[in-house]
């Protein structure tokens, strides 16, 4: 399957961020001659619960508490819950893709994320596409290993190495320069420094938008990219 942009939603609160995210949309939307939609979203005051601590409390107090205690970033729960690709951006100025970062768990939605950034990598002139791998022994499975006596692997196994080297192979036939990483650790932190180390301009991974109680304890890495990462990142969802 192949991705082909048509149409890009913009968010926008007219702040300086916004303005910078709209730059960044219109970069990609050049190559494929997408529509750009502006959306704005006017939300109404939060009214403070207790009617004798309004002369104390201001409204925008009980708003922020609402905003980021209770309720999270808004981007991340976009991320979490948009049925197509999202787009994060942090700092202005036009998207200029010349080193695009695909992680790769060889799940649905990094194959789906992978697809998005072979069709950004070959508009952009082409880019060079670094596919990155992540492998670690959780805690939990560590001390099942030792309690019984078994080795702890700390190398990339043979499938995940034939499995890379099939999906970098497909890329270079497909005109893309390509290479990948594989280093052991958190995916989300190895993540991050491949692309610093790289100096990618773009983070492309997968989401499996968890929610709930799953989503709570387990987290998202995604999540946790998007809030760290210094450099626009884009999230495809399986």
């Amino acid at each position: 399957m192949t991705f082909t942009l048509q149409k890009i939603l913009v968010p926008t609160d007219f702040s300086e961020h916004a303005a910078g995210a709209l730059q960044a949309a219109e970069s990609l939307a050049r190559p494929s001659g997408a529509t750009l939609h502006l959306l704005h979203v006017v939300q109404m005051p939060v009214v403070p619960i207790m009617p004798e601590a309004a002369p104390v409390v201001p409204v925008s107090f009980w708003q922020e508490l609402r905003e980021h205690a209770l309720l999270g970033s808004v981007a991340e729960r976009t991320v979490r819950s948009a049925p197509c690709p999202v787009l994060t951006v942090k700092k202005g100025g036009p998207l200029r893709i010349r080193r695009i970062v695909v992680a790769m768990d060889f799940s649905a939605a990094a194959r789906r994320a992978l697809e998005l950034a072979q069709s950004l990598a070959k508009g952009a002139g082409p880019a060079h596409v670094i596919l990155v791998h992540a492998y670690y022994v959780p805690v939990e499975l560590e001390q099942y290993l030792i309690t019984h006596g078994k080795s702890i692997p700390d190398v990339l196994s043979p499938e995940a190495t034939r499995d890379l080297e099939a999906i970098l192979t497909k890329l270079q036939k497909d005109g893309l320069s390509a290479e990948y990483v594989a280093a052991a650790g958190a995916p989300e932190t190895v993540v991050l420094e491949v692309a610093k180390d790289k100096q990618a301009d773009l983070i492309a991974l997968g989401t499996h938008g968890r929610r709930g109680i799953s989503h709570m304890l387990l987290g998202s890495v995604a999540e946790r990219i998007v809030r760290h990462a210094e450099i626009p990142v884009v999230t495809v969802r399986g």
